[in-house]
């Protein structure tokens, strides 16, 4: 991923994923390089020439990692597709948090939460900025008696805010409603510039309709959190990413087969929240020929909205998962069948067979590839016969419990799937870090400057010796000057 920095540099974080000699998965930050381009071809040769600075040979990579932009994603221009033709191994994979962001974000087009997301973004952008404002809400908080809420607008790239952000208005509506009351009526003349806006975001707010579509994608959106969260994770791996998506997926499933059930304790909510700012339940009208709005033939709100929201929501939340993360088998999945949790549960497929056809691919990466079916044999008899206590379902669980010595292929085979990236969120989170580092009062700093600030901040659990640091320094930097202890006695 790449993001321009304040002093209008585009920069591009570059960060490897690994096993350390103590069998772990690490992903670092290496460094930011700066781009002279940002198509296909530019891009590809910054990472190249930086994996080459670093004397890391592009043959020994097993897997790439980027968003979907066509510039990183596209098979024939894009970074993936130009890495690809210089080392086949690398296998491109499509960050699983940005695939999920897009599931979501396909699924909330529904038009009636299109408006509820604007509408809610609007009015978090307009108490923000403003002190005076800011107090008429914390007013309303003490006054009604509710916990005060930090209000978030709907962010469209970092997915856990985008949950938090709708919570966060539904727990504060009361107050939000009251303010934006207040602020409308002006009778102290305090908001004269106000008045207007916090008219048409009242009128926005006080429709059933509103809080229908803020309570019940709210509620929806809830499901996705654990994932979202659970794909954030550093040591995250294939396996474990699979294993969560697929319980999203019977998760949603479940919701749309008891559709009548969740809606209930939705609508629920959604009186309630009505019933304290006293809004009243409304339907739009009903004709039995319409063209222009939704229309739909039921008697009673409760299965209006039903109808108009909860199923549509969950349907396109479903269909989008379903199309974001295929269930489909690659040589890569194939490789997961060598993990004792899967291959002990293979009761009508040959376990053996399908994990070969993922090594072949690898055969040159392999010590001893023809004793490869030996191996398999004897890692079979060691988790079959019990000779171990705890069955592994996971690669970095199964990589770190393998022993080298009696299984240097299946030991090989486990560092190749460990290493294939999840996500980027490591580079996303460097773009975080690159913006707290630099600011306006540091735009003129260089990369040489800037890298060593961010190797510092970034891995900052990695342990610095200082005196290795500067003697290193001294080493480089020779100077006729004798240092001297102050409060040494002479």
């Amino acid at each position: 991923d790449e993001a321009t920095d304040c002093s209008s540099i585009e920069q591009m974080p570059i960060v490897l994923r690994y096993v350390d000699s103590s069998k772990e998965i690490n992903e670092r930050f290496v460094k930011f390089v700066q781009c002279e381009g940002v198509t296909g071809e530019a891009l590809a040769t910054n990472i190249e020439d930086t994996l080459q600075e670093l004397g890391l040979p592009l043959e020994n990579c097993r897997g790439q990692g980027y968003d979907g932009a066509s510039a990183m994603s596209s098979q024939s221009k894009g970074v993936s597709g130009r890495i690809l033709k210089r080392n086949p191994k690398a296998l491109y994979v499509h960050c699983s948090s940005h695939r999920l962001n897009l599931v979501v974000a396909k699924a909330c087009q529904l038009p009636s939460v299109v408006q509820m997301l604007g509408c809610a973004q609007k009015i978090t952008s307009f108490f923000s900025p403003s002190p005076e404002r800011m107090q008429c809400l914390k007013k309303k908080f003490e006054e009604i008696g509710l916990k005060r809420q930090k209000l978030k607008a709907p962010s469209t790239t970092r997915w856990v805010q985008r949950v938090s952000s709708l919570d966060g208005i539904v727990e504060s509506f009361e107050a939000i409603f009251e303010s934006l009351k207040y602020m409308k009526l002006n009778e102290n003349g305090d908001f004269n510039s106000s008045t207007s806006d916090a008219r048409m975001y009242y009128e926005s707010i006080k429709s059933f309709e509103f809080i229908a579509s803020l309570v019940i994608t709210s509620n929806v959106l809830h499901h996705t959190l654990s994932l979202t969260l659970e794909l954030q994770r550093r040591k995250i791996d294939i396996v474990q990413s699979l294993k969560q998506i697929n319980l999203l997926k019977a998760r949603m499933k479940n919701l749309r087969d008891s559709v009548d059930e969740i809606h209930e304790k939705y609508y629920n909510e959604v009186l309630e929240l009505a019933s304290s700012v006293k809004v009243k339940e409304k339907v739009p009208r009903i004709c039995t020929v319409q063209t222009t709005r939704e229309n739909y033939p039921v008697a009673t709100g409760r299965d209006y909205y039903r109808v108009k929201l909860t199923i549509p929501l969950l349907d396109h939340l479903i269909e989008q998962i379903e199309f974001r993360f295929p269930s489909e088998m690659s040589n890569l999945y194939n490789g997961f069948y060598i993990i004792p949790g899967i291959f002990l549960m293979c009761k009508d497929v040959d376990w053996k067979t399908e994990f070969m056809k993922f090594v072949s691919a690898y055969k040159d990466d392999m010590p001893n590839y023809r004793s490869m079916h030996a191996e398999l044999g004897l890692w079979e008899t060691n988790w079959k016969q019990g000779f171990e206590q705890v069955i592994y379902d996971s690669v970095a669980d199964t990589l770190r419990n393998c022993n080298e010595l009696p299984f240097p292929n299946i030991f090989t085979a486990l560092k190749i799937l460990a290493v294939v990236p999840v996500t980027t969120c490591e580079c996303e989170r460097s773009v975080s870090a690159l913006r707290r580092m630099k600011t306006w009062l540091r735009s003129t700093m260089v990369n040489e400057g800037l890298n060593g600030l961010a190797q510092m901040h970034i891995n900052d659990d990695i342990t610095v010796n200082v005196e290795e640091v500067i003697n290193t320094f001294a080493r480089q930097n020779p100077t006729r000057m004798q240092f001297l202890d102050i409060l040494e006695d002479n």
